[in-house]
């Protein structure tokens, strides 16, 4: 879910395989050297787990996950990680495709018969895709820190933009909808009869071995939750807060470096869904006048050093995310 007007911090990047051309302790300290140059211990800072296969080969967190309680972060402290969690959603979707509770070509409103039907047909894989057309509400005048600051039910979250008329017909172009993925979550919760929260722990972060990540919806802050920082003419203020019924599946999960990479060793091993299935969404999505555009269900196709990417990465109320896996 990336956020307008955000500063930053409190982050960490994630990244799966690493070159082996200088050996393991050299490459610990071109990492050491790259996070003292991003962090310092007074000030909000990050996490990073670099690992190839199923070895780690370097992790580390700096700087302060509380900054008026001088907590420090470690490497099991809990960041938001914003718009990464849209791969979680996209595998949640996939599971239910699997399990016969749903299909990717359906309308949506097979699932959501309150939704407006618009000129043209909206698919399940039209929102996964953000080829839909929607407008995301997050760009809407009425996405405020003081609104998002406040609990808002799922229904009326999608009222306020359920009527507005589409950017595109579906399929014909590409455009970062936080909308779609709000709507995924209701049809998720539709088609499995559990909540997201609810659905994610058992389906997702349960068999991928992930004991330190969550969608709850609470205020309270995960037991080793690190707070985001912005940064005015002051210095560092904790970021405004938002509430997670807001972001729901399109950025409302918390988790650490290592659990996001036995999230990732999972999903690549075809733990969580089938080889077949998770081959449809990490293919770019070919518009209707034949363009293949970089981003399948919930991931992104870019490159490090002409190397092929599969990421996605994330902001959110203080804090900025990045999972990157070379395969």
């Amino acid at each position: 879910m990336i956020m307008k007007y955000l500063l930053s911090l409190a982050a960490f990047v994630f990244a799966v395989s690493a070159c082996r051309s200088q050996s393991t302790t050299r490459m610990n300290e071109a990492m050491d050297r790259a996070m003292t140059e991003h962090f310092t211990a007074d000030a909000p800072g990050g996490g990073v787990l670099v690992a190839q296969g199923g070895e780690v080969l370097y992790e580390s967190a700096r700087g302060m996950a509380h900054l008026s309680t001088h907590k420090p972060l470690s490497i099991e402290s809990q960041f938001r990680i914003g718009s990464v969690t849209k791969q979680f959603m996209a595998v949640a979707i996939l599971q239910l495709a699997e399990a016969g509770k749903l299909n990717v070509s359906d309308e949506i409103q097979k699932y959501l018969d309150y939704f407006p039907k618009k000129e043209q047909p909206i698919s399940i894989e039209h929102l996964l895709t953000h080829t839909s057309g929607i407008v995301s509400f997050t760009g809407l005048p009425m996405y405020t820190a003081e609104t998002y600051g406040r609990d808002v039910p799922l229904r009326t979250l999608i009222a306020y933009f359920e009527d507005l008329p589409l950017e595109f017909a579906p399929g014909t172009n590409w455009h970062y909808s936080n909308s779609g993925y709000i709507l995924l979550t209701a049809i998720l919760e539709k088609a499995s009869g559990q909540t997201w929260e609810k659905y994610a722990a058992d389906h997702l972060f349960a068999p991928a071995g992930m004991t330190h990540t969550s969608a709850s919806l609470a205020h309270e802050p995960l037991p080793k939750e690190a707070v985001g920082y912005a940064k005015d003419s002051t210095g560092w203020i904790p970021a405004w807060p938002i509430s997670m019924t807001w972001p729901l599946g399109a950025g409302n999960i918390r988790s650490t470096v290592r659990d996001l990479w036995k999230w990732n060793s999972a999903v690549f091993a075809g733990k969580l869904v089938s080889p077949a299935l998770l081959a449809k969404a990490h293919q770019p999505f070919v518009l209707a006048d034949g363009r293949p555009h970089p981003y399948g269900y919930g991931w992104f196709f870019q490159n490090v050093q002409g190397s092929p990417t599969i990421e996605h990465g994330g902001g959110i109320d203080g804090f900025v995310s990045q999972s990157i896996y070379l395969p």
